[in-house]
């Protein structure tokens, strides 16, 4: 009998606070309550354009030919230095695939002076003072987080310097050289329309020109410049809606 009793107290019990409970619960046509879908969870946007700034590291490996009008060198070429511009893209995603177009601006002063092993006084600078590239991007999306693969073209703004310490001859040359860019990264939406990111890419340019050393010709041949760049990146993106 105690636990009949106990029976009919729980039921009592549930039964008393239904009405409770249903008051709470929105209702529909006839009566009928009606119950509410969980809250959607909004997925990360990428559409749109965006502008940002990347800071980072460069270092570089290659060979030119220099003619100076007397004799003529091979030069090997490996600088190292810090890389720091601006980028700004146009993007859009189709399920999880992104396609996209970017265009950056670097500066740095990838630097290498070179004494020759002809003329011990002769001096040969080769420096590139600021690169670019447009690129096509092709990423995987997958909600906040993005990796991708990049290529397209590159230039370089370079600087050719050859001088003589003992007569004090010398000349400099400026010149835009035309390359590729190829690369690699990937980006995190951390914040609504703020997207962080970690690149690397590697630009090929052929230097050649020819230019007046004191009263000689002079040129610059067989160039095969590689430049690496790991940056890091911060973008603000303006989605489309």
């Amino acid at each position: 009998m105690t636990r009949f009793r106990t029976g009919l107290v729980v039921l009592a019990a549930i039964f008393g606070a239904a009405p409770a409970l249903a008051a709470d619960m929105p209702y529909g046509y006839g009566g009928v309550p009606v119950l509410r879908a969980p809250s959607a969870i909004v997925a990360a946007n990428w559409d749109g354009f965006y502008v940002g700034g990347h800071l980072g590291g460069g270092w570089g490996d290659g060979s030119y030919t220099l003619n100076n009008g007397v004799f003529t060198e091979n030069y090997t070429y490996d600088p190292s230095n810090f890389v720091g511009g601006v980028q700004g893209g146009l993007q859009a995603t189709w399920g999880h695939w992104l396609l996209g177009i970017e265009g950056a601006y670097t500066w740095t002063s990838l630097s290498q002076t070179a004494t020759s092993a002809i003329v011990p006084t002769n001096l040969a600078t080769f420096d590139i003072k600021y690169m670019g590239n447009v690129s096509a991007r092709l990423g995987f999306t997958l909600d906040r987080l993005m990796v991708y693969a990049k290529g397209g073209w590159a230039f370089a703004r370079t600087y050719t310097f050859d001088r003589d310490t003992a007569t004090g001859i010398g000349a400099e040359t400026w010149d835009w050289n035309n390359g590729f860019v190829v690369g690699t990264g990937l980006e995190y939406q951390f914040a609504p329309g703020w997207i962080a990111g970690l690149a690397f890419d590697y630009y090929n340019f052929t230097p050649s020109r020819n230019f007046t050393l004191g009263a000689a010709n002079a040129s610059i041949t067989n160039g095969d410049i590689s430049i690496y760049t790991l940056t890091g990146k911060v973008s603000y993106l303006f989605n489309w809606w």
